[in-house]
């Protein structure tokens, strides 16, 4: 009966947020602990439900927390500032398994914790620029064999230090160049082969010679560069091996003047590599939320269990989207061995490829990259421009489609009557269009009028519904 009571009252308070909840988490104990005196018995002998440890609580419960805990590992987590009980902290750095640690200002506190030797840590978390602009001599005295997870944002160290080596989870943010280049991320990156996550992001990283050979991570599963200085994200794609099966994320600016085939060339090859691993693969396109004029988002995925994805934000000028879109294309289909191989193709916020007057030239210059596309997807685009991408696939009384083996065509809209009603206005008056030479014609959410529907019936061999109303 204990042990379930021990149980359910340590389930209760797992859902309080650490580090910000810490305190209204020890408040809950205490709550408890006026339920009765059982309660209140159990709650002191359970000592891991105070192993939470934090600059900002009254030095009485920290003492108290400590003598509580036992010999368990903590976790010492919140915000740093000079005038906290540190010395406290400082006394259980030796059974320490977890510190997450931020401050708006810049303090000696956290150098004295980062001077301490931490046997038992296994996950950092830094984050501001509390560290000043001196270096720490000192990273844990060198030594925390344990450390498996290190995120740190704004803030300074000697990136050398053998504590730094072996790790399996790394995320690195808003560091200044002067004291991390590329050199020194790869170098950083070498000590820790067994790395499975890998996260760079707003740095202005100098470029400097790459060692020699490349740095092999190869059991890493996910990749996120990002917001880093010109050059140094082709650089470091360049010179780290990961598998086919890594899930990536970047993200690129590009200016308006530069040459798109030089700055995104290692992309390019990357996708290449992976076009040629999986020929069952998907490359979509689609604006970037909240922005305006969005971004342009590529994504490129497969159906290999083995096979990982490539995910591309690029905060470009709205003329050259349709440019950056037909570059990764060609890499496609470059990538694949056989021709008949195609990708599906889904065009989300096909209004921002370019403008209306030349999306048909971007169609077809798609077509002349990639003819064997069997499925076509359009997503979250306005109905005139579904019906000028329909217009364009399957002209009006003619038997010639854009694509020879296009056989699936997907469209997803809010009110399909109205891309239906203004592609039924294209060409002469009083003209019906000519049956399809398509297989499938599949309409995903909102709804369609019975009319419209009769009239797709009769140009499609079938046609699907999926959670879409159909209106008397």
């Amino acid at each position: 009966m204990a042990e379930l009571l021990r149980l359910i009252l340590k389930t209760t308070l797992d859902h309080f947020s650490i580090p910000w909840g810490v305190q209204e988490y020890y408040v809950s104990i205490y709550k408890l602990s006026r339920v009765c005196k059982r309660w209140s018995e159990l709650l002191d002998a359970t000592p891991e439900l105070w192993i939470h440890l934090s600059p900002y609580m009254p030095e009485y419960l920290i003492k108290m927390a400590i003598l509580k805990s036992r010999d368990l590992p903590v976790t010492i987590s919140g915000e740093v500032d000079d005038d906290d009980p540190l010395d406290l902290l400082l006394g259980q750095m030796h059974r320490c398994k977890r510190i997450g640690l931020t401050s708006a200002f810049t303090h000696t506190s956290l150098s004295r914790i980062m001077a301490c030797s931490a046997p038992l840590l296994e996950r950092l978390v830094l984050n501001n620029r509390f560290l000043g602009d001196e270096q720490p001599r000192i990273f844990f005295n060198d030594f925390a064999p344990n450390l498996q997870y290190v995120s740190i944002w704004d803030a300074r160290f000697q990136w050398t230090s053998p504590a730094l080596s072996e790790l399996l989870e790394l995320d690195l943010g808003a560091i200044s160049g002067d004291v991390l280049d590329t050199t020194a991320i790869l170098k950083l990156l070498s000590r820790s082969p067994r790395l499975t996550a890998l996260r760079l992001q707003q740095m202005s990283v100098p470029l400097s010679p790459p060692p020699r050979p490349h740095v092999a991570l190869g059991q890493l599963q996910s990749l996120e560069l990002g917001r880093l200085s010109p050059g140094a994200l082709e650089q470091l794609i360049k010179y780290i091996s990961i598998p086919h099966s890594t899930e990536c994320v970047f993200r690129v600016l590009l200016e308006p003047e530069t040459v798109i085939d030089e700055q995104l060339e290692p992309l390019g090859q990357r996708l290449v590599q992976m076009a040629g691993n999986d020929p069952h693969s998907h490359m979509l396109q689609e604006k970037e939320a909240g922005n305006d004029p969005p971004d342009i988002k590529l994504l490129f995925c497969g159906d290999n269990s083995r096979q990982g994805s490539f995910e591309l934000k690029i905060d470009i000028i709205p003329r050259r989207r349709a440019s950056v879109f037909e570059y990764f294309a060609r890499k496609l289909a470059q990538g694949f061995s056989d021709p008949s191989h195609a990708p599906i193709i889904t065009i989300i916020g096909y209004d921002y490829l370019s403008h209306p007057d030349s999306q048909s030239c971007f169609l077809q210059r798609l077509r002349d990259i990639l003819p064997g596309i069997k499925n076509i997807r359009i997503e979250e685009s306005s109905y005139a421009s579904v019906a000028r991408a329909m217009d364009i696939l399957y002209p009006i009384k003619h038997p010639f489609q854009l694509f020879s083996n296009l056989s699936m065509v997907t469209v997803r809209y809010s009110k399909h009557d109205k891309w239906v009603e203004e592609w039924s206005r294209h060409g002469r008056k009083g003209e019906r269009r000519v049956p399809l030479r398509l297989q499938t014609l599949t309409l995903e959410g909102g709804q369609i009028g019975a009319e419209w529907l009769q009239r797709l019936e009769g140009l499609a061999q079938h046609v699907v519904l999926s959670d879409v109303r159909v209106m008397a």
